[in-house]
């Protein structure tokens, strides 16, 4: 990912969360680590690739936020926030738990 692409990203996530390092990815997305400015902790920002906007990936990806947002159970990290960013790519938001 460009510097732009990141500047991009902090833009869509606001003061509110301070992006970090990059921990890495998947087939569809990045992953972040970030600082919750408000809360003093950190968290993970899962973001879909900008290579795969196609409609396809945004549908897919938001599909995936959404199941993850709606399982609720002790061993499941929760979905804290989601957005999109100006251009269009989805991104959530979940506690980073050392060592996962």
């Amino acid at each position: 990912m460009t510097d732009t692409f990141r500047d991009r990203l902090q833009s869509a996530l606001g003061a509110s969360f301070q992006l970090g390092r990059e921990l890495g990815g998947g087939g569809m997305s990045r992953v972040f680590l970030a600082r919750d400015t408000g809360l003093d902790r950190e968290v993970v920002v899962k973001v879909l690739s900008p290579e795969l906007v196609q409609e396809l990936s945004v549908e897919r990806f938001g599909r995936e936020i959404a199941l993850a947002a709606a399982l609720q159970h002790a061993n499941i990290v929760p979905v804290l926030s989601a957005g999109v960013t100006g251009e269009g790519l989805p991104y959530y938001i979940m506690p980073f738990v050392e060592g996962a």
